[in-house]
This record gives C-alpha cells, sequence and structure tokens, in this order.
C-alpha cells in the first residue's frame, strides 16, 4: 500500500486537529474540547523543565498520528540529566498497520539525539508496547500495583450481581484479609504533625536534596516540578498532606479520589519520605486511608517501582500486591525506556532497584 501520510513537526494550532484525532482513539471518553485544551497547554507548554516536542503524521489536511514527549529532570547517581517521556501515542485506526508508530517514534528518538537528550522512559499500554521493543526501547519492570479495601461488600456488589455470591464473596473475603492482610503495628513519631497544604513552598526544595541521594534514579521533586504537576494541573484536584518534624518537612503525600461507574476508589500519586523512617510514611498512609474514608472510598490504589523498605511499609498497613491487579484495574503495569547516553551504562538504567518510580511520575491524572 502505497504510503500518502507524512511525518512534521508540531506548529502552533495543531492542538485543535489533534484534538478531533483524540475523539476518534478515544471516542468511549466523552472528550470536551475547552477542558482538553486546558489539559493540552498544561501538559506540553506549561511544563517548568521545557515545552513538549511533539511529532505528528498528516494526510490531506488531517492529523491521524500523533507522538508527543515531554521533558523531566532526572537524578540519575549523583547527576541531574534532561530527558523525553514518551505519551499519548495515537494513531488513526484508518491508518494503522502502515508503519506509522515505528516511523514517529524513530523521527522523535533522531531528533531527540540531536538535542542531546539520550534517555527516554515511558509507561506504554498494551498496543503501543510492542513498537517500543522494536525501536530499540528495553523493559525495566512491571509496576507494582497495591490495593486496599476499605468497603469490600460494595467492591464486591461492583462486580458481582448474585445476591448468594455477593455474601459468600463478602465474608471469605473479609475472613482471608483479617488473616494474611491485616494491618500490623507500626512505629509511630510523636513528634510529627502533618497537615494539608495548597501548594509547595521553598522549603520542599531543601527537603528534595537532602532525601534525593536515597535514590539512584529518580525525577527530580523540587518545588516547580511539583506544584506544577500537583496544583496547577487544571479540572482536578489533588490532597497534599506534608509531615513536619521539628517544623522542617520530612515527609509528603499526593491523593486523588476518583468516582467510577459503581465504585469510588482513591488513588495514592506519590507518598516521599526517608526510607529509614518508616514511622513517617506509615504516619502519612494512616492520614490517607482517614481521607479516602471521609470521602467514602470504596478501595484504595498504589503503582510503584521503589526500595523493598517501601513496599514492606505499604504491605503492613494492609496492602495487598497482585500481578492480577495488573491486568484488571490498569493498561499502565509496564515501565521502559530507551538509553544511547555515552557515559551511562545501559545495564544501569536495566535494573529496577535503581529506579523509583510511583504513579505520579506518568502523565496520569
Amino acid at each position: 500500500m502505497k504510503r500518502e501520510w507524512f511525518v512534521r513537526a508540531y506548529k502552533e494550532g495543531d492542538e485543535n486537529k489533534i484534538f478531533e484525532l483524540m475523539k476518534v482513539v478515544y471516542h468511549e471518553k466523552n472528550l470536551i474540547r475547552e477542558k482538553w485544551l486546558r489539559w493540552w497547554k498544561w501538559m506540553f507548554t506549561e511544563n517548568p523543565v521545557g515545552i513538549a516536542r511533539i511529532w505528528l503524521a498528516e494526510h490531506n489536511g488531517k492529523i491521524v498520528g500523533h507522538d508527543p514527549m515531554i521533558l523531566a529532570d532526572i537524578k540519575v547517581g549523583t547527576e541531574i540529566v534532561k530527558v523525553y517521556q514518551n505519551i499519548e501515542l495515537m494513531t488513526h485506526p484508518d491508518y494503522r498497520h502502515q508503519g506509522m508508530f515505528l516511523t514517529l517514534e524513530k523521527k522523535a528518538l533522531e531528533e531527540a539525539e540531536k538535542e542531546g537528550i539520550n534517555i527516554i522512559i515511558g509507561f506504554p499500554n498494551n498496543a503501543a508496547y510492542p513498537g517500543h521493543i522494536k525501536n530499540g526501547w528495553f523493559d525495566i519492570s512491571s509496576l507494582q500495583i497495591g490495593s486496599k479495601p476499605l468497603r469490600l461488600e460494595r467492591i464486591i456488589k461492583a462486580t458481582i450481581k448474585n445476591k448468594f455470591l455477593k455474601t459468600i464473596y463478602t465474608v471469605f473475603g473479609n475472613l482471608i484479609i483479617y488473616l494474611f492482610y491485616r494491618e500490623k503495628k507500626m512505629p509511630v513519631s510523636d513528634g510529627l504533625i502533618i497537615s494539608r497544604i495548597a501548594s509547595f513552598d521553598d522549603d520542599i526544595d531543601d527537603f528534595w536534596k537532602k532525601i534525593s541521594n536515597e535514590h539512584k534514579i529518580v525525577i527530580v521533586r523540587n518545588k516547580k516540578y511539583l506544584n506544577w504537576r500537583y496544583v496547577n494541573v487544571p479540572d482536578v484536584e489533588y490532597m497534599i498532606y506534608v509531615a513536619r518534624e521539628k517544623g522542617e518537612i520530612c515527609g509528603y503525600i499526593v491523593l486523588r479520589c476518583v468516582d467510577e461507574k459503581d465504585m469510588k476508589s482513591g488513588s495514592i500519586f506519590e507518598v516521599f519520605a526517608p526510607l529509614e523512617r518508616p514511622d513517617i510514611t506509615s504516619s502519612l498512609l494512616s492520614k490517607a486511608e482517614e481521607y479516602f474514608k471521609s470521602q467514602d472510598v470504596d478501595l484504595i490504589f498504589c503503582s510503584m517501582i521503589a526500595d523493598k523498605r517501601l513496599c514492606k511499609i505499604f504491605r503492613k498497613k494492609g496492602f495487598i500486591f497482585s500481578d492480577f491487579l495488573i491486568s484488571r484495574f490498569t493498561d499502565r503495569g509496564q515501565f521502559c525506556a530507551y538509553t544511547s547516553h555515552p557515559n551511562i551504562p545501559k545495564t544501569f538504567f536495566m535494573n529496577k532497584k535503581n529506579w523509583f518510580i510511583q504513579l505520579g511520575d506518568s502523565d496520569f491524572v
């Protein structure tokens, strides 16, 4: 088949045509143009690290393919490097199986290298994953997906219609949780004060500098980035709690509630605290559960690639980690990367133990 589309860079005004493509690709979402444009401007033009690079496939004046990359600062070892994160890949249904995905991404990778950006990260869905691998990406790890039921009977009601089975599953489910997954006693800190904040102040930069060396590869969590990611995002409200000890920040947590069709879920977008202080993380998770209960949430979610010490705290707080949840509740189960960095070995990036990744590091809002 003769290829009639061509690849070019984004130019001002293309966002309206991109919206038309998104309506076709995600027809089930019932997108609203004005709301989507606010999100688009925030995501691609207001990022404090820099303006995104967007590569498009066009045919007869219509955008039929979309491959954007947003900038991020990442600490790799002791060095801060700029990377791209690949998000919102789209191909018009009428133009699939024409090599568009590979062509767009090849162009994006070539242009990134010309800019001196040698590392690309992403959370590909099941459709995009094979194309990434063909273009030289590599697996780092599946995200560990955890959940904590707060109202098991309502969760079961949302998934099972038979009344008898609902009762059986609820009784046995509560029994299993009590026997194997109930919350265990954790250390507490009497001097800890946890309070809600509307935005991050300058002292978050001091906290970042103090704690960042605990992680070998981590997105830079400074004031500019955190306020862009969680405060300035349009039409979305996050709940942010900060833990202080002797007046200084020693941890924070970011939460969001989502009303779904038959149940209400709460997501922990990130929790950041010293790994050697499980009492701080535990206290922040307790505050999260308190908030979610006040909002009538049925199920709490978290996802991460992190030090086993952090995962252990979540488990002690009653979170259940299961591979089943990856396929059941999310299409974002894999974290991948691409690198041509001349000085940092590829094996360093391939080792999942070097990474600290949570839900907030993705483009999910």
